[in-house]
């Protein structure tokens, strides 16, 4: 999963990411969800895990700098207010702050879209990358709400809180092996205990 993880965190530096980007990510439930988001954090960017639900598009990325997505209901949506062009580029009225979009689908996978396993096979072993310093108060990843109530909100999350949450959330028992039906993107389906206890995490795919 590290290694994984550091590939992606190079090809998105590559790209141009930096510390403090936002990057929209919507991945469904698969072995290398956690390289990609833990690549994310490596560059000291942070993602946004959407979960589309009622809100406006254009909303929920605004001030993203790239999107890593990979179904086809995600990138019909999102194709109905950006376009692709060679190499990646997004250009979008609404969020010109984007730079880029990668579909880690292949099957799904728009025209122009940069593939994440093509850009990963590009990073050798002699790529050398200097990561980014990161603070336990960064901000390591924002959560959406279920919008029951209206517009899903973004819930901030700091590397620091992420590592101690899972103490007070699970008791002894739930240490060794957790199931879970959840998407990944959700706070109840991520894989958090996987990284700060070791244990065994069986996702629904």
């Amino acid at each position: 999963m590290y290694d994984g993880a550091a590939k992606f965190a190079k090809s998105l530096m590559k790209l141009g990411i930096e510390k403090g980007d936002k990057i929209a990510f919507c991945v469904p439930n698969c072995v290398e969800w956690m390289s990609y988001d833990i690549g994310i954090m490596m560059t000291g960017a942070y993602s946004i895990r959407l979960m589309f639900g009622l809100a406006d598009m254009k909303s929920i990325i605004k001030g993203c700098s790239a999107v890593v997505f990979g179904s086809k209901s995600i990138w019909d949506s999102f194709l109905s207010i950006a376009q692709i062009s060679d190499n990646g580029k997004v250009s979008c009225k609404a969020c010109p702050d984007l730079k880029f979009a990668i579909d880690m689908s292949n099957t799904h996978r728009p025209a122009n879209a940069l593939s994440a396993a093509k850009l990963m096979a590009e990073i050798s072993d002699d790529d050398e990358v200097e990561f980014p310093y990161i603070d336990p108060e960064d901000i390591v990843a924002i959560n959406q709400t279920s919008g029951s109530t209206g517009v899903p909100k973004g819930i901030c999350h700091s590397h620091f809180e992420c590592l101690i949450s899972h103490d007070s959330d699970f008791n002894e028992s739930s240490r060794l092996i957790m199931f879970s039906g959840r998407p990944m993107g959700y706070i109840g389906g991520y894989l958090l205990n996987v990284v700060t206890r070791g244990s065994l995490h069986v996702s629904e795919t």
